[in-house]
């Protein structure tokens, strides 16, 4: 036998009922949505807050960076200019040491024409002597 469907089995809401189920269903729909909005705008508040820490560190190791550049540059600086006194102090001595070795050169070669002279001389007097 054929089974007749059983209209009283499955009773159809009342639309007024529905109304209010799609209004709960609605509202919490909405609720969810600003839940969500207000999630995002913390995770956005935060990554803000992460990325400003960011930035400041960058700025402050930049910084460290620029003053420890600065203290590198001042150090060569005086070290160029210690070689320079240095260089100057070496040159001054060279120049001492010239003026000396053409001194003393001067009085060699002085020394040698007083003995050259002396040789000569000598070397005629003993001429003179071995002829008379």
């Amino acid at each position: 036998m054929a089974e007749k469907p059983d209209s009283q089995s499955t009773p159809s809401q009342p639309p007024e009922e529905l109304h209010w189920g799609i209004s709960y269903l609605r509202e919490d729909i909405q609720d969810m949505r600003q839940e969500s909005r207000q999630e995002f705008q913390d995770v956005r508040q935060e990554m803000r807050q992460e990325f400003q820490q960011v930035r400041n560190e960058i700025q402050d190791v930049r910084q460290e960076t620029r003053q420890e550049f600065q203290q590198v540059r001042n150090e060569i600086q005086g070290a160029r200019q210690e070689t320079r006194e240095d260089l100057k102090e070496i040159r001054g001595e060279i120049s001492g040491i010239h003026r000396r070795f053409d001194e003393n050169n001067k009085r060699i070669d002085a020394r040698f024409s007083l003995v050259l002279g002396t040789m000569v001389s000598l070397a005629g007097v003993i001429l003179a002597a071995v002829k008379l």
